[in-house]
């Protein structure tokens, strides 16, 4: 039996998993599976379907997009497989070895390994065991960037999931998101904590209008009355019709005025 596992363990340490047909396959370590990779493993089509369909609803063959926090690339194959190019950002040291091996499948993804925020130097990092995620925290060797360094020309659509360090993010991309032709920005919000949607909102150039992305249910206008935690729609005013047409709402008075 051991020698069986040891033969094994090589192959479910970065075992391909086809999302969809069509999409190239995600690598991930079985071996260290956490129960969201599980339902991944069994349940492919379940993994955040809302924002699967506003991606696939929004991006053009044409757009340019950045994934910042790429994790396991189960968005970032879905991001290659729709637009040009994708700027994927990953800085977890553990999830590392497999994303690589997903993105050499893919046609149109570029690969950062460090983290974003508003200066550039290095920071450190806090893995759990699962090694699902990584948070920041402290002083480190992981290489810290400024999103303005690191892609040059315009963007169309930004994902950012970087468990609650996005408004660093945002500060480090004042020339990317301070335009009139800044790109469509989806991020997390965790514990009704709106520093992130506050940085944007300081983009005047770009006058961000904020949006809700339930769990279930139709799009809402940003408020007080939103989740705990929830995934935020930040459209800039020259692209909020087309958005809105797109996604099937209606423009909201007050969410015009945000």
């Amino acid at each position: 039996m051991l020698r069986a596992l040891q033969w094994l363990t090589p192959a479910l340490s970065s075992y391909p998993i086809r999302l969809d047909d069509g999409l190239a396959p995600v690598y991930i370590d079985l071996t260290r599976a956490t129960w969201q990779e599980v339902e991944l493993f069994t349940a492919p089509a379940a993994h955040e379907p809302q924002l699967q369909a506003l991606f696939r609803a929004l991006i053009k063959p044409t757009d340019r997009v950045v994934d910042i926090g790429a994790n396991l690339g189960r968005h970032m194959v879905l991001l290659d497989h729709l637009s040009a190019h994708v700027d994927a950002v990953e800085p977890n040291p553990a999830l590392l070895p497999n994303l690589r091996r997903t993105v050499a499948g893919l046609k149109h993804t570029t690969l950062h390994e460090c983290a974003l925020g508003d200066h550039t130097g290095s920071i450190g990092l806090i893995v759990p065991a699962d090694h699902s995620t990584a948070h920041v925290g402290g002083a480190g060797s992981t290489p810290l960037r400024r999103l303005d360094d690191l892609v040059d020309g315009p963007v169309d659509l930004m994902k950012v999931d970087v468990e609650g360090f996005e408004a660093p993010v945002f500060r480090g991309a004042a020339r990317l998101l301070n335009r009139a032709t800044a790109p469509v920005i989806v991020f997390e919000e965790l514990h009704l904590n709106q520093e992130a949607r506050d940085v944007l909102a300081s983009y005047q150039a770009a006058a961000y209008r904020f949006w809700v992305i339930p769990r279930e249910g139709p799009i809402q206008p940003y408020s007080d009355q939103r989740p705990q935690w929830c995934d935020v729609l930040a459209i800039p005013a020259a692209r909020h019709e087309t958005v809105a047409v797109r996604l099937g709402f209606q423009p909201d008075p007050v969410a015009e005025l945000q």
